[in-house]
């Protein structure tokens, strides 16, 4: 399979079966279907990219933003952005 930066991929269960990984983001949670995750390829190693998880729960990551940005004064994990013409939080 050949990975575009930019697009929007599912990751198999078979990846979560292996990778046993408390801090993973679990790949179906309440009934849900699996999350979308962004590519972005690494600058320094071009053959590697990162997946970032896409979240619809905007309300949700706003709230941990007002929080960590109280606290450390920025959030620089979480960022609210358009995907698929809506606000999605991508949680770097």
């Amino acid at each position: 399979m050949e990975v575009t930066q930019g697009y929007s991929y599912h990751i198999k269960d078979e990846f979560f079966d292996e990778i046993q990984d408390k801090y993973l983001m679990s790949n179906k949670e309440n009934g849900n279907y699996c999350p979308h995750f962004l590519a972005i390829r690494d600058s320094k190693n071009r053959e590697l990219y990162w997946m970032i998880p896409i979240s619809s729960q905007v309300d949700k990551y706003k709230i941990i933003i007002e929080k960590k940005i109280k606290r450390y004064g920025k959030c620089n994990t979480i960022i609210i952005g358009k995907f698929a013409g809506k606000d999605n939080a991508f949680l770097i």
